[in-house]
């Protein structure tokens, strides 16, 4: 027998709908009162993060996990207000750019420096890789108390579900990304080359739905390394060429 003031579950989950409904309310209002931003959006996560978890345990693997959020924000901070991050999920990050530019370039700096990476560690097992992915939409979120919600974010994460085609790809973009950037991008960095789209792999995606297409971006290394630091050639071409 219930002593006198216990609740049951049932009557516990009656309240607990009823104040879901709540909640409900609350969240409409704060929909419509939330701003609506215009971004280029990147997830950066790390490879066989649960294989490597297993195999160096997790000392190794929170280490690796923190030196990726390191190197990402180390990468941004020179662009300021354009370039946000403002979601740290373990061992991914997730961006926010106002400036396609600025996508490109982190995610070319970000490309680099795991190629020196790989070069000096390659036969030191104790060394944690970075061995990252990257994943790039374009489209409106709404903003609601420092992150965001919207059909680009629910995008990147189906696409990361994609492993990559392109052994020196930098990162899977999605087509939202416009045709009329790409090739602007493709002018102003000419060791970059975003490649044809094409529909990701029916297993990914599910019944019904229209097809996503998204396409690889590479770059040539040795043309990268040889530009001035944040890219300044291609700056003054920007005055010439507006995105």
């Amino acid at each position: 027998m219930s002593n006198p003031g216990e609740l049951s579950l049932r009557q516990i989950a009656a309240r607990m709908f009823a104040q879901a409904l709540d909640d409900e309310r609350t969240a409409r209002a704060s929909y419509a009162e939330s701003p609506t931003s215009s971004a280029h959006w990147i997830l950066v996560d790390l490879r066989a993060s649960g294989r490597y978890r297993v195999t160096a345990r997790d000392e190794a693997a929170f280490t690796r996990a923190r030196m990726l959020v390191d190197v990402v924000t180390r990468i941004s901070e020179p662009y300021g207000d354009r370039v946000r991050i403002f979601k740290e999920m373990g061992d991914a990050v997730l961006l926010c750019s106002s400036d396609p530019r600025c996508a490109l370039e982190i995610l070319v700096l970000l490309n680099l420096v795991d190629r020196h990476w790989r070069i000096e560690y390659h036969s030191d097992s104790s060394f944690p890789p970075l061995e990252y992915r990257a994943y790039w939409t374009f489209g409106d979120a709404t903003e609601f108390a420092g992150d965001y919600y919207g059909v680009p974010l629910d995008i990147l994460g189906r696409i990361s579900a994609f492993k990559g085609a392109t052994t020196d790809a930098i990162a899977v973009v999605h087509t939202s990304v416009n045709a009329s950037h790409i090739q602007k991008m493709e002018f102003e960095y000419p060791f970059v080359k975003f490649g044809y789209s094409f529909p990701l792999p029916e297993r990914l995606s599910k019944s019904g739905e229209q097809p996503i297409r998204i396409f690889e971006v590479a770059i040539d290394t040795a043309r990268a390394l040889g530009f001035t630091n944040f890219f300044s050639e291609a700056k003054k071409m920007s005055a010439k060429v507006r995105l």
